[in-house]
């Protein structure tokens, strides 16, 4: 009896029952369960870091207490602007503490719905840093939450969004201000797109002169080929003068028309025509330039014609002695 007692202890052990079971733990190793733990414990401690800095943002110094924080925001509900950022601040708070699906309890509890509650939440985030802009009523703090954050530092700090400044943002109304911001997003598209459309042509225009000076490199120069091309160059560029010439002489007409049509005075008149005479004379003085390098450099080269190359210098002259005769 003593030997079958001890061949019953000497059989099969009984297995030590796991401490969990479950089928997340289905082929894991012990240590597969205890990185397991450790990263429950890295993200419960991530989540209390995470609670600690909203508490001490938004929380008031104040210990967190649900019910309290729902009643609160239920009363800065029926106030102003201010109002809702408060508001929006302890539902910040909420939100952390809760979780998704017991924060739309307490929204539930509170009487607001999801969508306003976020509404809240972003203007609080926005606002909360920027309180000289709390004065403007909800709609319009509203209507600001989409611009950027350094244009509304500058309209809290004195400065302008849109051309507006705080003053002129309280005294118009929502639909002004709406309409004020859309047309200044309008603007900066279009002139974001314009600068875009310069710099495609500004490389493309790159581009064409690479290529054609790797083409003017790759050419066999001969004495003909080099006096074609600086004709053909001087044919392009001389026609591109005479045009703009010949469209700046169109505004002669355009400004008699304009002065005549308004009735302008004298000190009105002069307050376009100055301006364009300035830029007669320096373009004279362009050409000008140019015709002394040519006659000191290139004129000795002219083949003598029955009608003599003239000067600008002598042309002006002969112009004022005609003038004077």
């Amino acid at each position: 009896m003593a030997v079958a007692n001890e061949r019953k202890k000497a059989g099969r052990q009984k297995n030590t029952p796991l401490e969990k079971i479950g089928p997340e733990f289905v082929n894991k190793t012990p240590q597969d369960m205890i990185d397991a733990e450790a990263n429950a414990n890295s993200l419960l401690i991530q989540h209390e870091q995470n609670l600690a800095v909203v508490d001490k943002t938004y929380g008031g110094d104040l210990p967190y207490d649900r019910t309290r924080l729902e009643n609160e925001a239920q009363f800065y509900l029926r106030e102003s602007a201010t109002a809702m950022l408060e508001a929006g601040t302890r539902l910040i708070v909420i939100k952390e503490h809760e979780g998704h699906g017991n924060f739309t309890d307490s929204l539930e509890r509170i009487g607001i719905g999801e969508r306003a509650a976020r509404k809240m939440m972003q203007a609080a985030v926005k606002f909360s840093k920027r309180p000289t802009l709390a004065v403007l009523e909800k709609s319009k703090l509203l209507e600001l939450m989409v611009e950027d954050d350094d244009d509304l530092d500058a309209l809290a700090e004195g400065g302008t969004l849109a051309g507006l400044k705080l003053d002129d943002v309280e005294k118009m109304s929502v639909r002004e201000l709406k309409a004020a911001l859309r047309k200044e997003r309008e603007k900066r598209k279009e002139e974001a797109d314009a600068h875009e459309t310069l710099l495609e042509k500004k490389d493309q225009k790159i581009n064409q002169l690479d290529r054609e000076f790797l083409e003017r490199s790759k050419r066999v120069k001969t004495w003909a080929g080099v006096v074609s091309e600086i004709n053909l160059n001087l044919t392009n560029m001389s026609g591109e003068v005479i045009m703009h010439l010949s469209y700046l002489d169109t505004q002669v007409s355009q400004i008699l028309e304009e002065m005549e049509r308004f009735d302008l005075s004298e000190e009105e008149s002069a307050a376009i025509v100055e301006p364009f005479a300035s830029h007669i004379q320096t373009m004279f003085e362009y050409l000008n330039s140019l015709s002394a390098s040519f006659n000191n450099n290139l004129s000795g080269y002219l083949r003598v014609h029955d009608t003599p190359y003239v000067s600008l210098n002598d042309l002006e002259s002969q112009s004022d002695l005609g003038a004077a005769n």
